[in-house]
């Protein structure tokens, strides 16, 4: 149906407001907690070595991080001039990446026909995981803009589609399934075969020539660290483990975990209404996922066949890797989330399109918006309770809810909307998402503090060290973004290999002869983890005899001369002693 000029100017003004609330919203999401982090994801140190190897044309010496980020990463801190200039131009780019990453949600929205797309588009953005990678110097934010974007062109501009998707594939190796699915597109729509051949050749070269590249350097090799090694060793297939978090993701502006209390006057999880939300919600989910993918294929739209096409293996390959981790499921989540809510569109013109049965839609808009409000009155509590270790998502959150409602009150003026129950619904579904989202958001963020040992550890070395120290520790990376102080001074626990020291005594003789002074025993890794293995932390385990109660000054060659023992991680620090050092004393 076509639309008068009066009608067009309204739609456009409504889709400028649309893309300012996103902008708004983003960056009030991701400013609220831009530094949130004092140490952030221990992965940034090799991002930015791989960048940094890239633009002096060099190649990785490991190719597990891809070049995309990475070189973002090393590009992003050349405006600072401050030691940690890389960590705050990385985390400026993804906050400023959120709303952008929104707002080519929303266009994917438009694009597919999705009324309400804005809100959806916050719902998608808002998500815990989300938010916080916006305040972490990762990739995530980088692949879900390209692959949105590849997603709005994959009718009008092919050429620009796979444009996005060969810059997705070398972003992170899991998003290579967007290269066939473009390619998919482009064939089906067109029907040019010579065109589809030369441009898919030509988008997937560089990811070719990186997996290349990564094969030479991994030949013969075994152990390691790199994720085609892991999957080798230690595949596993947990997807309906991974579908749980996907589920939690989704629907984390609708589900917050519910909190009840004791007689003892504590809260605790409400085990059985949390598990009977989360039947329901999950088999609404799922009914409405399967609905929209059913007829995306057989109304072939393309938008929504190319992200299925993306996201069915990156989800396999995440269900054999063998760490369930929420921030994995973030590039492809928004895409269940899309893909449900057009399947409830295709209900919704079904069976309530028009004017038929006026009275059941405002009895269902009333009986809505009850259960909207009551659902965010019942998740206060765990509301409140968030705001007790993450105070910045209080404001955040009635921030974002105050300019959510105003857009939506701003936007049925300039539509001239008769009262409906809309004017009802949409309100308290905006309450109920930013609530739910903020509790989620707040859970997620914790109190920032985990990591925060290590830059006091960097700030220790800074005062205490002398000019000939070296410091090993199992977070060296962040260790010279902190000090300023050159990298050669600080070396990974794990850098002497397992089978050159197979002991404490070996260790320790190693360490001196890579002129390591000072060795820092962290608690960060468990004895279970991969990482402790392969780095062979079991060989430092007693270093962390005094961190546990032990009393005790020197062990071996090493003396003790400081700890951090409040807050996490634990970590005590040792001064390796020259071999005659102690006989010195006995003679």
């Amino acid at each position: 149906m076509l639309l008068d000029t009066g009608d067009e100017n309204k739609e456009k003004t409504i889709h400028v407001i649309a893309i300012v609330f996103l902008i708004a919203a983003g960056l009030i999401y991701s400013l609220s907690f831009f530094g949130y982090f004092p140490v952030p994801n221990s992965d940034f140190p090799a991002f930015l070595d791989t960048g940094q190897r890239w633009l002096h044309f060099q190649i990785p010496n490991s190719m597990k991080r891809a070049p995309v980020f990475s070189i973002i990463t090393a590009l992003s801190g050349l405006p600072f001039s401050r030691p940690d200039r890389y960590l705050i131009g990385s985390e400026l780019y993804n906050a400023l990446l959120l709303p952008a990453v929104m707002i080519l949600i929303y266009m994917v929205c438009r694009k597919i026909n999705l009324r309400g797309a804005v809100w959806i588009a916050l719902a998608a953005g808002a998500s815990p995981w989300m938010v916080r990678l916006s305040s972490e110097p990762l990739a995530e934010l980088t692949l879900i803009a390209f692959f949105a974007a590849a997603v709005v062109c994959v009718r009008e501009n092919i050429k620009l589609a796979y444009l996005f998707a060969a810059l997705a594939s070398i972003s992170r190796w899991d998003m290579a399934g967007l290269l066939p699915a473009v390619a998919l597109a482009d064939l089906v729509q067109n029907r040019k075969w010579g065109r589809t051949i030369i441009l898919s050749i030509a988008a997937s070269m560089p990811f070719i020539l990186c997996m290349i590249i990564t094969s030479v350097q991994l030949k013969g090799q075994t152990g390691g660290s790199h994720y085609l090694q892991v999957l080798e060793q230690d595949r596993t297939f947990e997807l309906a483990e991974d579908l749980r978090l996907y589920w939690k993701g989704i629907m984390s502006f609708l589900n917050v975990e519910l909190l009840q209390k004791q007689p003892s006057g504590e809260q605790e999880s409400f085990k059985t209404m949390n598990s009977v939300i989360f039947w329901i919600t999950a088999s609404v989910l799922l009914a409405a996922f399967l609905t929209g993918a059913v007829f995306s294929f057989i109304r072939r739209q393309w938008e929504i066949i190319v992200m299925l096409i993306t996201a069915a293996p990156y989800v396999f390959i995440h269900a054999m890797y063998p760490y369930r981790l929420p921030r994995f499921c973030v590039p492809v989540q928004w895409v269940g989330l899309l893909v449900a809510v057009y399947g409830i569109e295709i209900v919704r013109r079904k069976f309530f399109d028009g004017n038929k049965r006026k009275l059941l839609i405002t009895l269902l808009s009333i009986t809505g918006t009850a259960v909207f409000i009551l659902w965010a009155l019942k998740m206060g509590d765990t509301f409140i309770n968030v705001r007790k270790y993450c105070p910045a998502i209080g404001i955040t959150t009635v921030s974002v809810c105050l300019i959510a409602l105003a857009s939506f009150i701003v936007m049925e003026i300039i539509r001239r909307s008769a009262p409906s129950g809309r004017w009802l619904l949409l309100p308290a579904f905006l309450i109920l998402a930013t609530v739910s989202s903020g509790a989620n958001i707040g859970r997620a963020m914790g109190n920032g503090k985990s990591d925060a040992n290590f830059k006091k550890l960097a700030e220790w070395f800074l005062d205490n060290a002398k000019e000939d120290d070296k410091l090993m520790t199992t977070m060296a990376g962040f260790m010279p973004i902190f000090t300023g102080l050159p990298a050669e001074r600080f070396l990974h626990t794990g850098s002497i290999p397992v089978e050159d020291a197979d002991d404490f005594i070996e260790f320790i003789e190693k360490c001196s002869e890579e002129g390591v002074t000072i060795i820092a025993w962290d608690s960060r890794i468990p004895s279970a983890d991969r990482y402790y293995k392969l780095w062979g932390l079991d060989r430092i385990k007693v270093l962390s005899a005094p961190v546990y109660g032990t009393k005790v000054d020197t062990i071996d060659r090493c003396s003790l001369v400081h700890m951090f023992t409040e807050g996490k991680p634990k970590i005590a620090i040792y001064r390796i002693m020259p071999e005659d050092y102690f006989m010195l004393f006995e003679d």
